[in-house]
């Protein structure tokens, strides 16, 4: 019996050691199938031991894809660039020889003439005749006096600057205003430049700085940028009156050469209400052409505003009754100033500071009373000047002034400039005897359509600029748009074509840097290229006038950013908070016209001069959230700032209550920095009736209509405020702070900035409130202000935080990384 169970055991154990060997064998098969790797990594996996190395290969493979992508675009760049480069030359080497045709062919001309005037000097002298008979046979063929003149105008047509030549050009640019306006003549320069530039500005205390930002932000290649303050050259001209609407600041023209360095000869002025049409470097070109006496390059005036008063009085058309009763002297139409080529070495050499001031004097003298000033300040005094002293003044060709103003008489100078006479000197039409009739503006625009580049220049020089009634003004109110709409970015172009070796100093070390100077393998790279770009930058859009000190209620200051699409909530603000606003909007070029629309027809924007506009100008795809803010708080004129988003609305008399709270809670000492706390509310309503107090707030919070902000979203961003204290506070309550609170907080205008590192969605104002409580900044909550969200739709920046994993793991090694700072 015993022998028998044994003999049962021992098969029974052999039957389990089989069974269990069955069963491993066949885990290990399915672990091998699991496992199971492509043959490219076969090698590699069967030296792995375990899943992790498996892993790594696969990254490893993922990471050499992506570098032979990211090799594949660089190689396909320069290619791109190469061919670039290829197509320039050729262009080059076209031009070239177009210039090089062009010369030959006066070459050939002025030879023929030579030979002409030469056999017919012997045949003067061999008859004593006077009178030269004209060449005969193959010579007469070669020889017309028309087209030798003809030649001789279109090989002199284009003169322009050396390549890579710098070209000065000078703007007196003051108020806000001007600068505004100045910004399509720069880019309308920029889009056809072909050559470095110096852009000297002289500007008063409104322009320097948007100036001054602008060119920084805008990164323009071979632009080298110089400011000078005016004031100090004021006294110079304030012996000389004006009406003109430009004021003072049109005067500070007559002393350019005492404002620009000695360095600076030569200098290219313009208004800023002017359009380029061609390149400004054949513009440049007509210095080549004065003479040794001659110190300005102008261009007629196209009006007949200096025509003497005896010589009108017979007129009766209502546009010569607008005209001055008493011009200053001119010669004939006189010399328009908005464009001018100025040779400032010989201004400084002939004692032209005791030239024209002497003769304004004794103008002025002569004047009877009441009509002892200028009309068109500088313009007035260089004419008088160039009517004693005509040789001064070069003739520019017509087309570089186009002038539009209300009597404008510009017509003939476009008609003879698209009938070939571009190089022409006086625009009168009887000149030319042009084709076509001059006083059909259709046939005429219809023309220049095909040939803009027929003019040069247009101005807009008319205290009613483009809203001007002409058909003129009509067609080039539509290119002032197109420039004006221009992305600005597509300007920075780089002048390949100019080696370091060809440019000036100062304008050589503004080349772009190449794509090869930031490329890295770090996956958030584009996160940290745009948090360390500035994109270009206009701040003070519209008239500004900070408020004066201790102004009620204008001590503090509204900071706030926005998009485009949040530019309706501007006005709400404005309506609820009368102290000083400083905003930054983020938009497209596209959008300014709109922008401009916007303001002028808005009662209360165009009437308040206490809300200060920034524009950012969008790039890339990133939103620069918190570079706008910076941008609004740098720009804060007042002690004290609010900083909120731009989608809430304040509660009755917020500005005046927070400037009170300022004051009693010591928010001036340093040694103990406060940030006063404003709860914050939200409504899901479109149309709600904004609550008049907190005892009306307390209503609709207990009917539900409005809550705590995002208290169900995000109750982490706003719980430590303590809504259920504050419905009962009636006096200022100290909180703590808590991992990702985001209040809305009120401070000294000296807070530290907001982190540029966190763009769109995701940590912005978080950073910005954890950086102030590691630097011991108190959180005091305000009983008697609150804040109100109105509902809109959710922000592209949320749901590109929602759908890209990228964007969600470079938000948190950015926050990793700020957090370090502090630890």
């Amino acid at each position: 019996m015993n022998s028998r169970l044994a003999r049962r055991m021992a098969v029974f154990a052999v039957v389990a050691v089989v069974a269990v060997l069955g069963i491993a064998r066949m885990r290990d098969e399915a672990m091998a199938e699991r496992n199971k790797v492509p043959p490219f990594l076969t090698r590699s996996a069967e030296s792995a031991s375990d899943e992790q190395a498996l892993r790594q290969l696969q990254l490893a493979q993922a990471e050499a894809v992506r570098r032979q992508a990211a090799f594949d675009q660089t190689a396909d760049r320069q290619d791109s660039q190469l061919q670039e480069l290829r197509q320039r030359h050729a262009q080059e080497l076209a031009a070239l020889q177009t210039r090089n045709d062009a010369a030959s062919m006066l070459l050939n001309s002025i030879q023929t003439a030579t030979t002409y005037f030469a056999s017919a000097k012997q045949r003067r002298d061999s008859t004593g005749s006077q009178q030269s008979p004209p060449p005969a046979g193959d010579a007469a063929a070669q020889w017309d006096g028309a087209t030798l003149v003809r030649e001789i105008r279109n090989a002199a047509m284009s003169p322009r600057a050396a390549t890579c030549e710098t070209i000065h050009i000078v703007v007196v640019c003051a108020g806000f205003r001007s600068v505004r306006m100045m910004v399509p003549l720069l880019k309308s320069i920029l889009f056809y430049r072909t050559n470095p530039l110096h852009l000297h500005f002289v500007v008063d205390e409104a322009s320097r700085e948007p100036i001054g930002t602008l060119i920084e932000t805008w990164n323009l290649s071979r632009v080298e940028l110089s400011l000078y303050d005016l004031a100090p050259f004021e006294s110079k001209v304030a012996s000389i009156p004006t009406v003109h609407y430009s004021g003072k600041f049109g005067l500070i023209k007559l002393v350019l050469a005492n404002i620009l360095p000695e360095s600076v000869t030569h200098v290219l002025s313009l208004d800023t209400d002017l359009l380029f049409m061609r390149d400004v470097a054949h513009l440049w070109g007509h210095f080549s052409e004065f003479t040794e006496d001659q110190m300005f390059g102008l261009v007629e005036n196209q009006s007949e505003w200096y025509i003497e008063q005896e010589a009108r009085s017979s007129k009766t058309t209502s546009a010569s009754k607008l005209l001055p009763s008493l011009p200053w002297p001119a010669l004939s139409h006189g010399f328009n100033t908005g464009v001018m080529l100025l040779r400032l070495d010989r201004l400084r050499l002939r004692a032209w500071d005791e030239t024209w001031l002497s003769v304004a004097m004794k103008e002025l003298a002569l004047r009877p009373a009441g009509k002892q000033t200028t009309q068109l300040a500088d313009q007035d005094v260089i004419n008088a000047v160039a009517l004693t002293q005509s040789s001064i003044v070069y003739r520019l060709p017509c087309t570089w002034n186009l002038q539009l103003s209300d009597n404008s008489l510009a017509a003939p100078c476009v008609i003879a400039a698209l009938n070939g006479h571009d190089s022409v000197k006086n625009w009168q039409v009887s000149t030319f005897a042009p084709e076509g009739n001059p006083s059909d503006p259709k046939t005429v625009i219809s023309k220049l359509k095909n040939a803009p580049e027929a003019v040069g220049i247009v101005h807009f020089n008319s205290p009613r600029k483009m809203k001007v009634q002409n058909a003129f003004t009509e067609y080039y109110r539509h290119l002032h748009a197109t420039f004006s709409q221009l992305d600005g970015s597509t300007l920075r172009r780089e002048l390949i074509s100019c080696r370091p070796e060809l440019l000036d100093p100062a304008t050589s070390s503004h080349a772009m840097h190449s794509e090869a100077e930031v490329e890295s393998d770090d996956p958030c790279i584009e996160y940290r290229l745009a948090a360390s770009t500035k994109p270009r930058t206009h701040v003070y859009y519209f008239d500004y006038i900070p408020p004066t000190a201790k102004e009620t209620g204008q001590e503090v200051t509204w900071i706030s950013q926005m998009s485009w699409d949040r530019l309706g909530m501007l006005e709400q603000i404005a309506e609820r908070w009368s102290g000083p606003l400083s905003i930054s909007l983020y938009l497209n070029d596209y959008d300014v016209d709109d922008l401009v629309d916007h303001f002028e027809t808005s009662d209360i924007l165009r009437t308040r001069k206490n809300i200060a506009l920034h524009l950012v100008f969008k790039e890339g795809t990133l939103f620069p959230v918190n570079y706008l803010r910076n941008v609004a708080l740098d720009h804060a004129t007042t002690p004290y700032v609010f900083l909120a988003d731009i989608d809430f609305l304040p509660s009755a008399q917020m500005a005046t209550y927070l400037a009170s709270m300022a004051a009693s809670l010591d928010l001036d000492n340093k040694n103990l920095p406060k940030a006063l706390v404003v709860p914050a509310f939200e409504t899901f309503h479109y149309k709600f009736a904004f609550p008049a107090n907190k005892n009306k707030l307390n209503s609709m919070l207990d009917a539900e209509s409005i809550v705590s902000f995002r208290a169900n979203e995000w109750p982490r961003g706003h719980s430590p405020t303590d809504f259920n204290k504050f419905r009962l506070a009636t006096a200022p309550y100290v909180i703590q702070w808590q991992e990702d609170f985001e209040p809305y907080i009120l401070v000294r205008r000296d807070v530290p900035r907001y982190d540029p590192r966190f763009l769109g969605f995701g940590w912005n104002k978080v950073s910005h409130i954890y950086e102030l409580m590691k630097r011991g900044y108190q959180f005091i909550v305000v009983p008697d202000a609150f804040l109100i969200h109105l509902p809109h739709s959710p922000s592209p920046d949320i749901r590109k935080y929602r759908r890209d994993a990228t964007y969600r793991t470079c938000l948190a090694r950015l926050k990793e990384e700020f957090q370090q700072q502090f630890s």
